[in-house]
């Protein structure tokens, strides 16, 4: 916007009609301000989400794999077969929930990088720190990420479900 101002001599222009663009100016580097800070909240709590279910996944799945190691064994009954099967099918649903992860992570290395600075009222550098031109997750990204964490959270309900209910049976057996 700037740069296309400039191109105008505005002497030619009213004072008053001066001050009404001027004022649009403003409104829209506001808005395009609050844009920008949304981009960054939604970027930021993503990172975050992806970064915290990384590092969490890999100890989830370790146990899951030491559960079906632990289970395998005494497969004798049906009951046991189920639950290393549902242990089967979370750890396949996990690693497809980490490879799109990671593939997000991946992904936002190519994002253009700006190093930016914050300045007291005295001119003083007081902070500076890098964050993508442009902090987008795409949308699509975004959202297949969401459905594979709930179907997570509803494989993971029906786990401990299935593990209550081994649970009784086996205590009944006794």
């Amino acid at each position: 916007m700037p740069f296309l101002y400039g191109l105008f001599d505005w002497h030619y222009i009213s004072a008053e009609r001066r001050l009404q663009l001027k004022r649009a100016c403003q409104a829209q580097a506001r808005l395009a301000d609050l844009a920008y800070q949304e981009m960054q909240q939604n970027y930021n709590a993503m990172r975050k989400v992806l970064f915290t279910f990384l590092a969490n996944s890999a100890e989830i799945d370790s146990r899951l794999q030491r559960y079906s190691q632990v289970l395998f064994p005494t497969h004798a009954n049906e009951s046991t077969l189920i639950l290393i099967t549902h242990i089967e099918r979370g750890c396949s649903l996990l690693k497809e929930a980490t490879d799109h992860a990671r593939k997000m992570v991946h992904d936002q290395e190519d994002l253009p990088i700006i190093e930016a600075y914050s300045i007291d009222a005295d001119n003083h550098v007081m902070d500076t720190f890098s964050m993508p031109l442009l902090p987008v997750v795409p949308l699509e990204d975004g959202k297949r990420f969401h459905d594979l964490m709930k179907q997570l959270t509803v494989w993971w309900q029906e786990f401990r479900t299935l593990g209550s209910e081994l649970g009784r049976k086996s205590n009944n057996c006794n």
